[in-house]
Parts: structure tokens; C-alpha cells; sequence
């Protein structure tokens, strides 16, 4: 959905606010027998060092972006984050802006060893993980093999509209995305670029490029739902954040502009990869949603057995939220997520806690800068989720 041209003045302003060092930071990790040294560039957003004395106090939040998105949704969460008392941290994928491209089956074992060393720079001691559509593969590795980044006394992680293999999503265009031979996707990122840029909007990445396509497109009735949902969201963005709609649509379209500016050679890579025409495996841990969960929660048990006061060990924290109106992970998505984190039996009650939720009038992309959706999240971090 395009943004209408803002005033010149607001557009001057988001060009200076996008051009903050805190957009534009980079970190470069030694050489291993496995890789050459490779650089990330990422986004530190929210209550930062450079932004608030108190900065260290304040919970950190790595946040794992869609397909075709990047570092640049920060700029739509910075005032949020503050608003909340977080920081978050998104970090471009390889071959997105600065970082780095590697071959796509090393891509999530590239990130999980990225991830850590990252943030052992930064003084980072733990995080809570936040993820959308793509970074769901990317996210769930993490939390499995570095879950000792998690906080201890308030362990979570975030689901968003979590992306889900076609043969179990049963969504019509990603099953036929599927079929298309595996050379013809080094192609789509030039395509992509070509012609979603004129659908897209900061957090509208997934669905935007597919729609250039003519898939998956809305309906009327559910084109006017979500611009009302985020018509309204945009309000309380306004009056909670102090971030104007005019300078809320003039970042859009100023990020744009800087996301094109760079290097999205990454997206080919990660539609190969999200359609698994890359090496079998290159999911990693989350090949199989089915059996990751159980392999989490036998891991979530052995932590517990393996500590020393087995009471005071906090209860792992899943939450998903998913959007009314979504033809990328669809109904079908979403009841085979729910499946895999619940069991008819309650075989996984002792090892963590799922929640799940579907956020009305919402789309796909536009849950990522959901105001009360991150409320509830931040909440929980915070432990005053009963006052939410």
C-alpha cells in the first residue's frame, strides 16, 4: 500500500533522523576455518547507550525481520522501543546492506555464530528474541542453540506471523512458489526490486513483494480492515510515542529510499531458502516444527534437572501472535503452529509455556509495528503483564 508524499519539511526531518549512527553501525566477525571474516551491519535502537544514561538496565530485543526486509524496520520501532523502555537490535541478514553475502546453506549457522559475538561486544549479557515471517527459522535456531541468551528470570521468545513450509501452511501461492525451478530465484531479487518498490512501506516486505506479482492480493473488504487497523494503529503511535503520522509516512518512504540505496542481493538467497530449494537441511534445528518443539522441551527439561535449585528455574515463554488478514502463513499456518506448540496430551506443560493469539483486523506485515502487540510483549519482559 503506497504512502502519500508527505510535506517537504517532514521529509527533510526523517532524512536527518534516518541518517543517526544508531541506523548505521557495523560489526565484523575473525575469519574461521569455515568462513572468511565477515561484517553485519545493524541497527541499535530504543534505550541505547548513546540515548539514555540508564540505558544498561533497559532489556534488549533481538528482532529477526521478514523476507526482503532488514535493519531498517528499527527505524519504525525506535520511538516504540523507547516509549516501552527496550532496546532492540535488528541485524541485516547476509547479503543485506553491509553484511556480508554467504553461501544459503551457511546462512543459519553463519547467524547463530554471528549473534553471540555480537552481542558479548556490546556488553550484552541477555536478550529476548522477537521474530517475523522469515526470521522464524533464524530465530527458533537461536533460541535452541543459545538459549543461555535468553534472560534467566524472564525467558521468551516471539512468534509474528511465523512463517511455515507451504506443505503444511496449504497457502495456494507459496505451494506454487515451491515449483519454480531453483536457478530462476537468483532472479528475484532484481524482479523484487523492479516491482514491489512502489508497493512497499517500511514493514510491508513479505506480502509486498508477492502482491507485485499478483498473488496473494487482499480483497476490498480486507484492504479496508487492515488500512483501518493501521490507521489506528498509526493514532496510538501518535499520542503514546509522539511520532506523527506525517512523520511516521515520511520515514517510510525515506527508509525506502536508503533500503534501495544498498545491497538487497540477499533476497534471492532468502526466498530460496524460505521455498527450500537450498541444501537439505539449511533450516538447521527448525527443519521440522513438529520435532524442534519436542527436542526444545526435552532441552527446557534437561536445563531444569541439570540446576542446582530446580525450583527457581524459570518456565520457558512462547508467544504467537497472528494476523486476521494474512495470505502468506494463512489459516492453515497458523492451526499447524499452534498444533506443533500444543499437545492433545499436555506432554510440553512442564517444559514451557505457549500462548497464542490473532490480533483482529490486523495484516501480515503491518503486525510488526502493532502497538498493543509489543505493549503485551514488553510487558512480560517487565513482569507487569497483569496490567496490561
Amino acid at each position: 500500500m503506497a504512502t502519500e508524499d508527505p510535506p517537504l519539511s517532514a521529509r527533510a526531518e526523517a532524512e536527518a533522523y534516518i541518517s543517526r549512527d544508531s541506523f548505521h553501525k557495523k560489526f565484523t566477525i575473525p575469519s574461521t576455518a569455515d568462513h572468511d571474516e565477515l561484517t553485519f551491519s545493524y541497527c541499535d535502537v530504543g534505550l541505547t547507550p548513546e540515548t539514555a544514561a540508564d540505558a544498561s538496565q533497559a532489556p534488549v530485543i533481538v528482532f529477526h525481520p521478514g523476507l526482503f526486509a532488514s535493519r531498517y524496520i528499527g527505524v519504525s520501532l525506535d520511538a516504540l522501543a523507547k516509549h516501552l523502555g527496550v532496546r532492540i537490535l535488528t541485524i541485516d541478514r547476509p547479503g543485506f546492506g553491509s553484511s556480508t553475502k554467504v553461501p544459503v546453506e551457511k546462512r543459519v549457522d553463519i547467524w547463530v555464530e554471528m549473534v553471540p559475538l555480537l552481542l558479548a561486544h556490546l556488553n550484552i549479557p541477555h536478550i529476548t528474541i522477537v521474530s517475523h515471517c522469515a526470521g522464524t527459522v533464524y530465530a527458533l535456531n537461536l533460541l535452541y542453540r543459545a538459549r543461555g541468551l535468553l534472560n534467566p528470570e524472564r525467558p521468551l521468545s516471539v512468534l509474528l506471523a511465523p512463517w511455515v513450509d507451504p506443505q503444511h501452511s496449504k497457502v495456494a501461492i507459496m505451494q506454487a512458489a515451491q515449483y519454480i525451478p531453483g536457478p530462476a530465484y537468483s532472479l528475484f531479487n532484481g524482479i523484487s526490486r523492479f516491482a514491489a518498490r512502489g508497493m512497499m512501506t517500511t514493514v510491508s516486505s513479505s506480502e509486498a513483494v508477492f502482491n507485485a506479482f499478483g498473488m496473494g492480493k487482499r480483497s476490498e473488504e480486507e484492504e479496508r480492515a487492515v488500512r483501518s487497523w493501521s490507521q489506528e494503529n498509526s493514532l496510538k503511535l501518535e499520542k503514546e510515542c509522539g511520532l506523527s503520522t506525517k512523520m511516521q509516512g515520511a520515514l517510510q518512504l525515506q527508509t525506502l529510499e536508503h533500503i534501495f540505496a544498498e545491497t538487497t542481493a540477499g533476497s534471492s538467497d532468502e526466498a530460496r531458502h524460505c521455498a527450500r530449494k537450498s541444501a537439505p537441511g539449511s533450516w538447521g534445528k527448525a527443519d521440522d516444527y513438529g520435532v524442534f518443539v519436542k527436542e526444545l522441551a526435552e532441552q527446557e527439561r534437561s536445563r531444569k534437572e541439570n540446576d542446582a535449585d530446580e525450583a527457581s528455574v524459570t518456565k520457558l515463554r512462547i508467544m504467537a501472535f497472528f494476523a486476521e488478514t494474512d495470505h502468506i502463513v494463512g489459516e492453515g499456518g497458523r492451526k499447524y503452529v499452534e498444533k506443533c506448540w500444543r499437545s492433545p496430551t499436555n506432554e510440553f506443560d512442564d517444559a514451557f509455556e505457549f500462548s497464542a493469539k490473532t490480533i483482529a483486523g490486523s495484516g501480515h506485515d503491518e503486525l510488526v509495528v502493532g502497538f498493543d502487540v509489543w505493549k503485551e510483549i514488553v510487558a512480560y519482559i517487565h513482569g507487569s503483564e497483569t496490567q496490561c
